[in-house]
């Protein structure tokens, strides 16, 4: 929880450097337990009730609020808090954020209006920081698994904590020959991947496939690869390599 936690730590530095503590400015303490969504509907002339079309989920936003413990601006916090505190959160792009309550969860945020300093002239005061976060969701941090000989071993078991989820697989050919990659829990989709030379590496992710030192004028990606994904969903996952290889995979968590 954002709200319990006294301490944070954004952009690989510990609030507690800068003296400031997260507060609330509310009673009760309130929490978004799940991001904003819009939905999408379409009216049919002479029809009250609309055509559902879709959901979109916003990206998770919420206000910190930053006490500073000792005030700002003297002998032992000197004159130059503020501005190193600018340079801590003025940031250009999205950067991890945890909260002591849980530090193996983490947002990737920043702040996305003005920040703004509330004080009583004297040195005290505090700051208001909108955050936005780059999706709907919060995240593990990065699990990738050691590198598996699947010709001793060609069945691994991996946990999934959150959402269903896509790793990314790394693979070494053993020998010359096929490999087929499936989740016993969802074997409609399997992955196959054909023509491999020993030793060829080959990259799986969300998004592409690649193959290290492909001749892209000489062939084509669809003769090698059937552009499947593997998904790892909510719980034990039975992950199956047929075939010899190396083969590594690289998820996070991701928590609604």
């Amino acid at each position: 929880m954002i709200k319990e936690s006294l301490y944070f730590i954004y952009n690989g530095r510990k609030s507690s450097d800068f003296g400031v503590v997260n507060v609330s400015m509310q009673t009760p303490l309130t929490e978004h337990l799940i991001a904003d969504r819009k939905i999408y509907e379409m009216y049919a002339a002479g029809k009250d009730k609309p055509y559902f079309s879709h959901v979109r989920k916003e990206p998770l936003m919420f206000d910190i609020f930053l006490y500073f413990e000792h005030g700002f601006g003297n002998d032992k916090y000197s004159n130059n808090l503020l501005e190193e505190i600018e340079e801590w959160l003025d940031v250009d792009e999205y950067k991890i954020l945890a909260f002591e309550s849980n530090l193996d969860v983490i947002y990737y945020a920043m702040p996305y209006e003005e920040v703004t300093l509330f004080h009583d002239g004297l040195g005290q005061g505090y700051l208001q920081v909108p955050m936005k976060c780059n999706s709907p969701y919060k995240y593990s941090h990065v699990i990738k698994t050691p590198f598996y000989n699947t010709t001793s071993k060609n069945e691994f078991e991996i946990m999934n904590k959150g959402r269903n989820i896509s790793p990314t697989i790394e693979i070494k050919k053993i020998g010359d020959g096929d490999l087929k990659i499936y989740n016993k829990r969802n074997y409609t989709n399997p992955v196959i991947i054909k023509n491999l030379k020993d030793s060829d590496t080959c990259r799986i992710t969300k998004n592409y496939f690649h193959i290290d030192n492909f001749d892209y004028y000489k062939n084509d990606y669809s003769d090698y690869f059937n552009y499947r994904r593997i998904e790892f969903a909510y719980g034990n996952n039975e992950i199956v390599i047929e075939g010899s290889c190396y083969i590594s995979f690289t998820y996070q968590f991701e928590y609604t």
